[in-house]
């Protein structure tokens, strides 16, 4: 059995660091915008439409891409800040964040974005 691979960067470093990736198609570059994946994985992710010329016609073609960093999937879910605050003897505990990328829905499979993007960057 293979060894499963460790995802070399935290959740929040991905977070705070990555950057869109650029793909070339043709003489085209595009901007592949930083995805939080709902399934838990970290990465890329692409759909939209271009067109490629063959013999001189230009054909639509769907773009579909998916960059996922292999073995984010398994990383630990963002604790929520371990800000605690004592008031009259009573505890009072920050509440826990909330992954707005976490409430995009269904995975890629059944999402619809017609060249929206989502993520960080445009």
């Amino acid at each position: 059995m293979a060894k499963k691979t460790v995802c070399p960067i935290s959740r929040a470093d991905f977070s705070a660091k990555a950057k869109p990736v650029t793909i070339k198609i043709n003489d085209e570059e595009i901007a592949v915008p930083v995805k939080l994946f709902s399934t838990g994985s970290l990465g890329w992710y692409l759909n939209r439409k271009v067109e490629i010329d063959v013999g001189g016609v230009k054909v639509p073609v769907q773009v579909g891409l998916n960059l996922t960093i292999v073995g984010s999937k398994e990383l630990p879910q963002d604790a929520p800040p371990a800000h605690t605050a004592h008031t009259a003897g009573h505890e009072t505990h920050a509440a826990p964040t909330h992954d707005a990328h976490a409430a995009h829905g269904a995975e890629h499979k059944s999402e619809s974005h017609h060249g929206a993007t989502h993520g960080h960057g445009s």
